[in-house]
């Protein structure tokens, strides 16, 4: 994957360190986790407060976004190689019925 961009790379491995302790209900860690996204600035927040006019807030998330979706997408393809006969369509509608429960 030489095209992440290293923001990315980097929040995706965030990522999965907040969900190797998810379970462990380890709230510190979980949020030492999300707290690294802000230490390699993985995401930005500009504000625009000029007197007397409207307060404009502008978040760019691509980074988090899209180390989430390689991420994501890489599981899915891995579920559904796994399993045989089923495709990766199938992975994403167990995944939302688990996400509705």
């Amino acid at each position: 994957m030489n095209s992440f961009p290293n923001k990315g790379r980097l929040a995706a491995h965030v990522l999965l360190d907040a969900v190797s302790v998810a379970r462990t209900w380890d709230a510190a860690a979980t949020d030492l986790a999300y707290r690294r996204l802000a230490d390699i600035e993985a995401f930005s927040v500009e504000v625009d407060d000029e007197p007397g006019g409207d307060l404009n807030v502008k978040v760019d998330l691509s980074d988090v976004l899209g180390a989430s979706l390689i991420t994501i997408d890489y599981l899915v393809e891995f579920v559904a190689k796994l399993r045989t006969g089923v495709t990766r369509e199938q992975v994403i509608v167990e995944l939302r019925e688990y996400l509705d429960t």
